[in-house]
C-alpha cells in the first residue's frame, strides 16, 4: 500500500458501461441509482452484486459491464 492509496479522492466521473473497455482504477464508487451491477477488477476478476444500494462503496474497479448491470444503474468513480 502506498500513500496515494490512502489519500482522499479529488475527482469523480460518470462510469460508462462496456463489456470490453476499461477505465482508470477507482478509489471508490458512488452509486446514484442502484440495482444489479457487474464490475471488473484490475487483476481480471469480476463480481456481480444483485442489489447494490445507492451510496459510497470502497470498490477499486476498472470495468463496469453492460451485460449483468441493470439499464438504470448510474455510478461515478472517485479518483
Amino acid at each position: 500500500m502506498s500513500v496515494s492509496d490512502i489519500q482522499p479522492a479529488w475527482n469523480t466521473t460518470t462510469l460508462s458501461k462496456s463489456d470490453s473497455a476499461t477505465f482508470a482504477t477507482t478509489r471508490a464508487v458512488l452509486v446514484i441509482v442502484g440495482g444489479a451491477v457487474k464490475v471488473g477488477y484490475p487483476d481480471g476478476t469480476t463480481d456481480t452484486f444483485t442489489n447494490l444500494a445507492a451510496g459510497w462503496h470502497p470498490l477499486r474497479i476498472n470495468m463496469l459491464y453492460s451485460t449483468g448491470t441493470d439499464a438504470g444503474v448510474e455510478m461515478h468513480g472517485a479518483y
